[in-house]
């Protein structure tokens, strides 16, 4: 049986004669009902029944608007019509029975919704339309009932003036702002020449990430490489080899040097390479381009391994032909190889001004939200964008602990770990799990190996809300390529693996020290101090041998210094036992060639690059570049196909075999 919406007419004969004497009050009626009729077909209803005052037509139940709007025509026809020979409707749905046709615009009809709508047509007034308080519309709050109700009636009163509800309006959806906000004195300030380094300092979450990519689209480099210790901070060279995956992925292989194929080969796949060739690969990599040079961006440079820094400083040494960039914490100290580049210009990121953070307030919501939440989200923020961004989305998501219900942001104080901690506790058991997988491997991991290790602690409901792409969506994660997620900030790292339970800390541990002999290779696996010895014994056990091989080509040692150290705060006696190992297995090799810089025909001192007033096509050196300085620059004719966007972790497979 169908479901049908029927709508049901009781209309009032009365003794009155038409206007003029023409026509008797029935004929008057009759004629009322025969042009409702006609109008009901238009609409595309069927009668379905009639009494001597009463008759009924079904509607398909997706015609709603028109069975209403036919009923609020009965009930309200115009002046010409008394109020008491008004049309009282009753309007109902449910399953209905054909029982007999009667020609092709009458079917005969029964069943619960039309006795229900005759039923409601009898008790309304003249005038009125009541509605069986069951029907799917007036439950769900689409259609509006009157301010008075009639008392003792079975159905709701319909407001015939506004008989919809006004759609609700879209909540703001947050959004990463498309511009930066509130540093154009910073950028202007900016300079680099090519050959030197440029330091940013800004405490966790002034925005310094943000500040490097727009430093990056003013200068409109050739190519640039991003360097961070998001992901593999412990792995020998784990930095350089993420940038150049991450590169290739998105921009494609440049064309490289025969020579350097191997080298490049054996990085990608995580088995190491040695200093200078990486170095070299580096310097290829990232040669000036049509007139215009390269860049190389370090950020979070005091957390990214020695080994990266030294590859990088020998890379730029070896003809200062690429402009270098890296961000440290304000009261960090500079890495000791990143002194020995010529400096640059350096300045530090200060909290936005009050007029600045509102209006970055509202950018994340393009402008949708009201001026007085935008104003408390920035006074909850104190001028530092991961906090204000943390309190517009908790002003979005309802979890602000300011006002009972979550409806503004806390004032004052600006711990944008506190506000990611509480958003992280508010989410799903399928979003936590994802967002705990992707913090323990480091904050920028594939899709596939979030969804081993989440779907493997709790279940599916971890890859429905992978699969779902909330999280996104919240202001949790960004796409840096095709398969790739990556939390937007270091903070957020720290602050989810501090908010983990301290019961499972364990078994989380140890499901990810679990994961690179599986994955993406044997050492290049994220582990944060306070790591359970077990999980450490699992990790040295697997990591180190690919560790021990990447040694015998390049001088680790201080990298082997840094495993070492972590291991001995989590399990001095299993260190011990590693270090007894290498004393057998170690080998050295003798260090590179001296860092000295062929010159760059007048170009070797550089000159101030104002990173702000950067012609958007031309770099500004092209009208003094010699051309000579290019033509140096001449890789060999066999060069390796164009790399396709693949997962960095595969990135040695398609360059072949060396």
């Amino acid at each position: 049986m169908p479901e049908r919406l029927v709508v049901s007419f009781r209309g009032v004969v009365s003794r009155r004669s038409s206007p003029g004497g023409t026509r008797s009050a029935g004929e008057d009626y009759l004629a009322r009902a025969l042009a409702l009729k006609k109008r009901a077909e238009a609409f595309g209803a069927t009668l379905c029944a009639w009494s001597a005052q009463t008759f009924s037509f079904d509607f398909d139940v997706e015609e709603l608007e028109e069975a209403v709007a036919l009923a609020i025509a009965a009930a309200r026809p115009g002046p010409a019509v008394p109020a008491r020979e008004r049309f009282g409707v009753g309007i109902a749905q449910g399953s209905l029975d054909v029982v007999g046709e009667c020609g092709s615009l009458a079917a005969l009809s029964w069943g619960q919704p039309l006795l229900s709508a005759v039923a409601l047509a009898r008790d309304a007034k003249p005038g009125e339309v009541l509605v069986d308080p069951e029907l799917p519309a007036m439950k769900s709050g689409r259609l509006a009932p009157a301010q008075h109700q009639p008392s003792g009636a079975e159905g709701v009163a319909l407001d015939l003036a506004a008989p919809w509800r006004s759609p609700e309006p879209a909540a703001p959806a947050w959004r990463e702002p498309g511009r930066l906000i509130g540093r154009t004195r910073e950028l202007d300030q900016m300079a680099v020449p090519v050959g030197c380094l440029g330091i940013v300092r800004a405490r966790p979450g002034a925005g310094g990430t943000r500040f490097l990519e727009e430093l990056v689209h003013q200068a409109n480099p050739s190519r640039v490489l991003f360097l961070g210790p998001v992901g593999s901070s412990r792995e020998p060279l784990g930095a350089v080899r993420r940038a150049l995956a991450r590169s290739a992925a998105k921009d494609g292989a440049p064309t490289l040097p025969e020579r350097l194929r191997a080298p490049l080969h054996r990085l990608l796949a995580g088995e190491g390479a040695d200093l200078w060739s990486v170095a070299e690969v580096l310097d290829a990599w990232l040669a000036p381009e049509g007139g215009r040079f390269a860049m190389l961006v370090v950020d979070d440079a005091a957390d990214v391994n020695p080994v990266s820094l030294e590859a990088v400083v020998h890379a730029i040494n070896v003809r200062g032909a690429f402009r270098m960039i890296a961000r440290l914490a304000e009261d960090s100290t500079l890495p000791s190889a990143l002194a020995a580049v010529p400096a640059g210009s350096t300045l530090e990121l200060d909290a936005l001004p009050v007029a600045e953070a509102q209006e970055l307030a509202a950018a994340f919501v393009e402008g949708e939200l009201p001026a007085e939440a935008a104003r408390r989200c920035a006074t909850a923020g104190a001028g530092l964008p991961l906090a204000i961004d943390q309190a517009v989305l908790e002003h979005l998501e309802g979890t602000s602990p300011a006002v009972p219900g979550g409806r503004a942001p806390a004032a004052g104080g600006a711990d944008p770990s506190a506000a990611i901690a509480r958003r992280f506790a508010a989410s799903g058991a399928g979003e936590r799990a994802v967002l705990t997988a992707l913090a323990l491997l480091g904050g920028d991991a594939s899709e596939a190996m979030l969804d081993e290790l989440s779907v493997g602690m709790v279940g599916l409901e971890a890859r429905h809300a992978l699969a779902a792409n909330t999280l996104s969506a919240r202001g949790w994660l960004t796409r840096p390529e095709p398969g790739w997620l990556k939390l937007r900030s270091r903070t957020a790292v720290a602050a989810i693996l501090g908010a983990v339970p301290t019961r499972t800390q364990r078994e989380w541990h140890l499901a990810a020290a679990e994961m690179p002999a599986r994955t993406a290779g044997p050492s290049a696996v994220e582990t944060p101090p306070g790591t359970p010895s077990s999980v450490v014994t699992a990790i040295w056990r697997r990591g180190w041998p690919a560790t021990r091989r990447g040694a015998a080509r390049a001088p680790l040692e201080s990298a082997q210094k840094t495993l070492l150290a972590f291991a001995e705060q989590c399990d001095p006696a299993l260190t011990t036992e590693v270090r007894r190992e290498l004393g057998i297995l170690r080998a050295s090799l003798p260090p590179p060639p001296p860092s000295v810089r062929p010159p760059l025909d007048g170009l070797e001192h550089g000159t101030a690059l104002p990173m702000g007033k950067t012609d958007s096509v031309r770099d500004p050196f092209d009208t003094v570049l010699d051309e000579a300085m290019f033509a140096r620059f001449d890789p060999a004719r066999s060069v390796p196909p164009p790399l396709s966007p693949r997962l960095p972790a595969a990135a040695a497979s398609v360059l072949g075999d060396a």
